[in-house]
């Protein structure tokens, strides 16, 4: 068994691109932020588009999902 680690990061919302699932299985978004200059991906496990508005800068706390795959977005603030 792993331990689910939480990270907080800050940056700047590039992209969020939203990808249905068939039923059954979680929808997923994949975020892209721009931390120190360079872009980093993150997959999380649900629509996370209404908590992340492009252009903008915020702080998100995550954790791997069950499945470790994707990520969990536990909380976000707008800066």
């Amino acid at each position: 068994m792993t331990t689910m680690t939480e990270e907080l990061v800050t940056g700047i919302v590039e992209h969020i691109g939203m990808y249905e699932k068939e039923i059954g299985f979680r929808d997923r978004c994949v975020v892209f932020l721009l931390i120190d200059g360079q872009s980093r991906m993150f997959v999380f496990d649900a629509d996370v588009r209404d908590h992340l508005p492009i252009g903008r800068r915020v702080q998100i706390r995550y954790r791997p999902s069950q499945n470790e795959d994707t990520l969990t977005l536990l909380d976000r603030k707008v800066l």
